[in-house]
């Protein structure tokens, strides 16, 4: 019985592999993903420290050295998950937010993203500087009032002084 149901296993196991291999709907690329993330899920640890360290220099990288071992769990998972059902999961656990493999995410964030970053960056700190000109601005003119009153006051003064004398 044990012998029949192993042949059957491989069997089963070797028409998965053989047969579409080069669709990501069909059973021998899921069983491939199974086997990739249960043999290569220990990848997470050091992609998420680089990539994260990346994204937000010195935090990203104690961000990464958590999210790392629980996306090496998580991968670790999917993979037993399509291999125990054979390939039969569908999308399974990944839901197309997550690559279907480690060796497929991204080790490095886009530099379009972080050039988008430092575009905004640069615009708030030239809004800031608008905002203290307009600041400015204002105090110039109270500046330039008080001249124009003491230049008044002087005159004034010398007025009467002129009428004193």
């Amino acid at each position: 019985m044990k012998t029949c149901f192993c042949i059957l296993l491989t069997a089963m196991i070797a028409v998965t592999c053989v047969y579409g291999a080069d669709e990501k709907k069909d059973t021998a690329y899921r069983v491939r993903r199974g086997v990739n993330n249960v043999t290569l899920g220990w990848l997470e640890i050091p992609r998420n420290i680089i990539y994260e360290d990346a994204k937000t220099p010195y935090a990203g990288f104690f961000y990464g050295l958590v999210k790392g071992p629980v996306m090496t769990v998580w991968r670790g998972t999917a993979g037993v998950v399509d291999l125990v059902a054979l390939g039969q999961t569908g999308p399974g656990l990944y839901m197309g937010q997550i690559p279907d493999s480690p060796t497929d995410a991204a080790w490095q964030p886009d530099k379009s993203k972080a050039e988008k970053k430092a575009a905004k960056k640069e615009k708030k700190v030239e809004k800031k500087a608008a905002k203290k000109e307009m600041k400015l601005k204002p105090v110039k003119k109270v500046e330039k009032k008080a001249e124009k009153a003491e230049k008044k006051a002087e005159k004034k003064a010398e007025i009467k002084e002129e009428k004193t004398e």
